[in-house]
């Protein structure tokens, strides 16, 4: 269970703003953001101008309403979602900072031991446009990812044994559902498989533009995957059996994978959900109302019935 991120004006808030070292830039111009990236859409943007120290807690008050709400026989399901550390960078390149530090929030002390790390970024590394155009700016795709990598595995380095992390690989869900990359995990899937210190990957597979369900061939006996197959960008509510199948579909390719296992052993690592939140930003989505979006996670829970049983 999670809050929805009500809180927050966009996925991202809480983390570098509350970070010191760091400076707004109104109207921010264009020559500081990395040509392989949108533009900014927004009035502001942070770029760091010390060492980035975090001095106050990030999201333990966010934490603390939740367990408030939720009681405290439910703290331990309880999940916080934090915005992945390479967000900047990605959109910066070069004027991001010239030497920072990342470091945890003291989320563990406060009961929670379900943290998910909303990453927007490594799925352009599944986007062969972008790639070309990270190659054009002279920047190695594949250099950078294995950065980015590194960066997250420094962040999770040492959590508490108890502690499941998670990512989701988010392909943007912003006003009335717009996204902004696509192509099939196939690009990065090894890496992202075998190389990330995470537990758990959430990923969207709703539509078309995430590819197929090969790339879970490489999956280690020890992670879980989320399947992503109900869309929130569409009120539609999709088949039920449809999503049964899909999920069958997606055993039978961790079943034949590098770590071979039967379908039932295959199933047990997987899971389904909503390939996103239902808005990455407080506009929302006029498209979807609050009755939509009760319709979506009652169609998650009986899918998930017909798969794994009531329990």
């Amino acid at each position: 269970m999670t809050d929805g991120e009500f809180r927050r004006n966009i996925f991202f808030d809480g983390i570098f703003d509350k970070l010191e070292g760091t400076q707004e830039v109104q109207n921010p111009p264009e020559d500081i953001f990395t040509p392989y990236v949108m533009s900014n859409k927004l009035p502001v943007t942070l770029i760091c101008k010390d060492k980035l120290r975090r001095t106050r807690p990030l999201l333990g008050d966010d934490f603390d309403s939740l367990k408030h709400i939720a009681g405290p026989e439910y703290v331990h399901s309880l999940k916080v979602t934090i915005c992945t550390p390479e967000w900047f960078h990605f959109r910066h390149g070069k004027h991001t900072y010239d030497k920072g530090v990342y470091a945890n929030d003291d989320l563990y002390s406060r009961g929670c031991r379900n943290i998910q790390i909303d990453d927007p970024i490594l799925v352009f590394f599944c986007d062969e446009n972008f790639g070309g155009k990270m190659r054009q700016a002279d920047v190695d795709p594949e250099a950078l990812l294995d950065y980015y990598i590194q960066i997250l595995n420094k962040c999770l380095k040492d959590r508490p044994s108890d502690m499941t992390a998670g990512i989701h690989m988010c392909r943007g869900n912003s006003t009335n559902g717009r996204f902004f990359a696509q192509g099939g995990y196939d690009r990065i899937a090894i890496k992202l498989f075998n190389e990330v210190d995470v537990d758990c990957y959430y990923l969207e597979y709703d539509t078309m533009r995430a590819g197929g369900f090969e790339p879970l061939k490489y999956l280690p006996r020890n992670k879980t995957v989320v399947l992503g197959v109900v869309t929130t960008k569409e009120p539609d509510l999709e088949d039920p059996e449809m999503l049964r199948q899909r999920v069958l579909d997606a055993a039978g390719m961790v079943a034949s994978g590098a770590a071979a296992c039967t379908l039932a052993e295959a199933l047990n690592q997987l899971c389904i959900s909503p390939q996103c939140g239902f808005s990455s930003t407080s506009q929302g989505n006029v498209r979807v109302t609050d009755e939509d979006m009760k319709n979506k996670l009652s169609l998650v829970v009986r899918t998930a019935q017909m798969i794994w049983g009531q329990d």
